[in-house]
This record gives C-alpha cells, sequence and structure tokens, in this order.
C-alpha cells in the first residue's frame, strides 16, 4: 500500500492542475484499515526514513497534509487505524451517518498509533476527547465523530457524495494560487509540527511486547 500512496501523494505534487482530491473507497463496508498483521510488520518498521526524517508512513501523510491541492476524505464504512490517519491528514472530512465507523484501535492491540493521531485528534477534539478515542480504542460512528469533531459533518448515506462532490466543484471553481495562499495560512494556524506526527518512531508500528495486562484491569 505505501508505494501506492506514495505514488499518488507524488502526482499531487507535481500535477499544477488539480486543485481538489477526493479520497473515497470502491470496497464496500471500508474506506481502509489497517495493515495486514500477517505480514512481516518488521519489513514496514525497517523501511528507510524519508527527506523530513520520518517513517515513510507520517511522512506521506505530512506531505499530503502541505501538497499543493485541497484534500477531502468521503468515508463511507470503516476509517482504522491507517485509514484514520489518512483521513485526518486531509483537510476535510465528510462522513456517511449511518454506515462511518472511524477509530484509532492500536492500543488494544498493543500498538502506538504510528501516523500522528495524538497530535491531529488533539486539535481537532481536545486532550480529553482524544485521549477517550486513542485509548478506549473503540469504534466511533459517524453522528458521533461530527459532534466531537472528529468529521466535518455526517449526513445521511444517500445524500454524501452529492454533497461532497457539490463541495469539490465548487472549490475548484476558485483560483488555485488564491485557494493555496488561504489554505497555507490555515496551516500555519492549525498543523502540528512535523516532529509531532511520529513521535513513536518505527516502533509505534509495531506489537508491544512486555508484559499484557489482566483484561478489563483499571490499574
Amino acid at each position: 500500500m505505501l508505494p501506492q500512496v506514495n505514488e499518488i501523494i507524488t502526482a499531487l505534487e507535481t500535477d499544477e492542475q488539480v486543485k481538489v482530491v477526493v479520497f473515497d473507497s470502491a470496497v464496500e463496508g471500508f474506506f481502509l484499515i489497517h495493515l495486514d498483521f500477517l505480514a512481516k510488520l518488521d519489513d514496514l518498521a525497517q523501511l528507510p526514513a524519508g527527506p523530513t526524517g520520518l517513517h515513510p508512513w507520517p511522512e506521506m501523510l505530512m506531505r499530503l497534509s502541505r501538497a499543493p491541492v485541497v484534500s477531502i476524505a468521503s468515508i463511507r464504512g470503516r476509517a482504522t487505524g491507517m485509514g484514520s490517519e489518512l483521513a485526518l491528514a486531509c483537510d476535510m472530512r465528510f462522513a456517511s451517518r449511518e454506515k462511518a465507523i472511524l477509530s484509532q484501535f492500536e492500543v488494544g492491540a498493543g500498538l502506538v498509533p504510528g501516523g500522528g493521531p495524538m497530535a491531529q485528534l488533539t486539535r481537532l477534539l481536545g486532550r480529553g476527547r482524544a485521549l477517550e478515542v486513542i485509548l478506549s480504542a473503540d469504534d466511533i460512528p459517524g453522528d458521533l465523530a461530527e459532534l466531537y469533531g472528529y468529521v466535518n459533518r455526517s449526513l445521511p448515506d444517500a445524500d454524501l457524495d452529492r454533497f461532497v462532490d457539490a463541495l469539490a466543484s465548487r472549490i475548484a471553481s476558485f483560483d488555485k494560487r488564491t485557494i493555496m495562499d488561504t489554505r497555507r495560512l490555515v496551516n500555519l494556524a492549525g498543523m502540528p509540527p512535523d516532529i509531532e506526527l511520529n513521535p513513536g518512531g518505527t516502533r509505534a508500528l509495531l506489537p508491544w511486547h512486555g508484559q499484557p495486562h489482566r483484561s478489563g484491569s483499571r490499574s
């Protein structure tokens, strides 16, 4: 997946015509979920760092947030783990009220989230709700995601595509330089610094091998 995402982001960084990109899914029930845990996760951790020194995944998300396009996530189905992180890297997120499910499940699997949701969600939701979402590792349905600020809006599933297409088309009708200058100033005020997007390094992407706590323990 990572090489494919890198190709998309590189294309967005170099295409002078594109103003808006919408990420959605053709797979019923899913926006994007996490890694294949049957794969060799060591291979992921050993990927060389990018030019910023970050692991390739958080670096790609950082590049997407700064690419010269407006990015919109249209979420229908599960956006969990890396799927949630991709959505958070987008400028805007819109969710199906009936079908969207967002989560950062990693803590429940003995992982530290590796794509910067601690920085992104804290800015969007506030500290308490960010900790609730990340530490509970629980599903957040579309209507609650809207209430918390995880997404811009949740809409009836039948209206999601029409709304997102209309918004993307309206933004794309405006002057690109004006769009990008405005977006750059918003990013200066609201985007976390690069270092906050990868606080755990590559170790954050791998299972924790310490002594597990007993299920249900509050100690």
